[in-house]
């Protein structure tokens, strides 16, 4: 009898596929979790206040520029140059601070420095600008372009030089001036300073193209004066999608934006639902914070309610619990919220009492003929080749004869 060959185990197959894709996701994570260097915003601002800087003693002129640690590694992605720019104090020396956070009266003037640090083994030529912060669509922090204008802190500040060249794996220090002007308004003013090259590299196409990077710090000014903290909510709209179990219930997708009217960055805490006009109602899921908004500035937002039921007329809520940064003061915070009503017809439900009622119908009428207790012929009519009616018999026919009276 021939000899088969032994099968080798399934579980060994499996174990070593899951091994070589749980490596190739390892090494993905990697490439991905590495360092990425510039960015194309400034980094998120931390969670902390600095102290207010009022006026920097220093007298250093034209900066100051010194060699980067050993622990700072020439970093590189991608084959591309990295820099930081980051707040430090006179003598070009990292302070703990990763972001710029005055307080000042209107006409208040004062200096601060920045450190320009280049990781990478050669000389980088960078461009220094400062610009007004705004926040994107979603609601995310951004720095203007440099071709646009600046119309609020960003226009504040002055440079000492616009163009800096900072040697391979070198740190350069260099100061700034923030003039407040006299009629500035009261509340928080937000602008960041960049900077920014641009480095060849290659397309999806393997062609040359040219990359823009930016990098840079924040810079948060409050004016002093009468604050107002106020977010409000409005363009809500609400779409009702049916389940077409007649018995389930569907989702409504609330689309509406968030508005910081006042005077001060807010974030908040969020609670979306949907609600019947008998009270009951649902929450959506997951639904994450506001992100902090500056003032004047707005973020069109998107929130899903499962599980709705389908009650003719819905009604979807926002409710926000508005939140102030950590570590800066601000009045009392008052809530806010907005809502539609959005129809909900149960179609699928409506169908089947519909299609229900129709074949009871049908069964009725034909229960009645089979019985022999339909609808009659109407009176006066006849069918053709029916006989013609006769008179009676019994009746007798009137005469001219008179009759005694008895």
């Amino acid at each position: 009898m021939d000899a088969r060959p032994a099968r080798r185990p399934r579980r060994r197959l499996v174990a070593t596929s899951g091994l070589l894709l749980a490596g190739a996701v390892l090494a993905a994570t990697g490439v991905l979790a590495g360092p990425t260097g510039s960015s194309a915003a400034p980094s998120p601002a931390p969670t902390g206040s600095s102290k207010a800087t009022s006026k920097a003693t220093s007298k250093t002129k034209g900066g100051a520029s010194q060699d980067l640690p050993n622990h700072d590694t020439g970093k590189k992605q991608d084959g591309y140059a990295t820099w930081s720019l980051v707040p430090v104090d006179a003598a070009g020396e990292l302070d703990g601070r990763s972001k710029y956070s005055y307080t000042t009266a209107p006409g208040g003037t004062l200096t601060d420095y920045m450190g320009i640090s280049n990781f990478s083994t050669r000389a980088l030529h960078l461009e220094i600008y400062p610009n007004d912060a705004i926040n994107t669509s979603t609601g995310e922090f951004a720095i203007k372009q440099a071709d646009e204008d600046a119309t609020d802190a960003g226009s504040w500040i002055t440079t000492k030089r616009t163009k800096v060249v900072v040697p391979a794996r070198t740190r350069v220090s260099m100061p700034f001036t923030l003039e407040v002007p006299e009629n500035a308004e009261p509340g928080d003013h937000v602008a960041g300073i960049v900077a920014t090259a641009t480095q060849k590299g290659t397309g999806n196409d393997q062609q040359q193209v040219a990359v823009n990077f930016r990098t840079g710090s924040r810079v948060y000014v409050r004016v002093t004066g009468v604050l107002t903290p106020r977010l409000v909510v409005e363009n809500v709209h609400g779409h009702y999608t049916n389940n077409w179990n007649p018995i389930g219930r569907g989702k409504v997708d609330v689309d509406y934006t968030v508005r910081n009217a006042g005077n001060v960055r807010l974030s908040a805490h969020q609670k979306v639902s949907v609600a019947t006009l008998w009270g009951s109602r649902v929450y959506a899921d997951d639904v994450t914070d506001v992100p902090e908004l500056l003032p004047g500035q707005s973020a069109q937002l998107h929130a899903t309610v499962e599980g709705a039921l389908p009650a003719v007329l819905l009604k979807a809520s926002v409710d926000l619990v508005p939140v102030a940064p950590a570590g800066v003061s601000a009045p009392t915070l008052p809530n806010a919220t907005g809502s539609v009503h959005v129809w909900a017809v149960p179609w699928a439900l409506l169908a089947v009492i519909l299609g229900a009622f129709l074949v009871w119908r049908l069964d009725r009428r034909r229960t009645r003929r089979l019985r022999g207790d339909g609808p009659t012929r109407p009176r006066g009519r006849r069918r053709l080749g029916d006989p013609l009616p006769t008179a009676p018999t019994d009746v007798v026919p009137p005469t001219n004869e008179e009759v005694p009276v008895a």
